[in-house]
């Protein structure tokens, strides 16, 4: 069997009765499409990053009120984009947390 043959009652899913035209349209019009919902999700991304940074520019006292250390903003902006870096720093934060209330009741 050549690869242009196929098994008895298989048909390949094309696009029967499109032309050419139709299709390659229809395929520019879905990577338009993908290429504008990508774009939209890097401009919300840097914008959530950006909101971060305005956390990051609070002092000591007002992190420590909110129950979060310097270096652990600190890392959470060295995160890539992608992602959430107040989700991110928020689990760090629990982890912490949880620990540090484990070694003082193991004590």
């Amino acid at each position: 069997m050549t690869s242009l043959e196929f098994e008895p009652g298989y048909a390949p899913k094309t696009a029967e009765k499109q032309s050419l035209f139709q299709q390659v349209s229809a395929a520019f019009r879905d990577s338009f499409a993908a290429l504008g919902a990508w774009r939209a999700r890097r401009a919300q991304l840097r914008q959530d990053r950006e909101l971060f940074r305005q956390v990051a520019q609070l002092d000591d006292h007002r992190l420590s009120d909110m129950g979060v250390h310097r270096y652990e903003v600190d890392w959470a902006m060295t995160l890539p984009l992608e992602v959430n870096a107040a989700r991110a720093l928020q689990q760090r934060a629990r982890r912490r947390r949880a620990e540090e209330a484990a070694g003082y009741r193991a004590r």
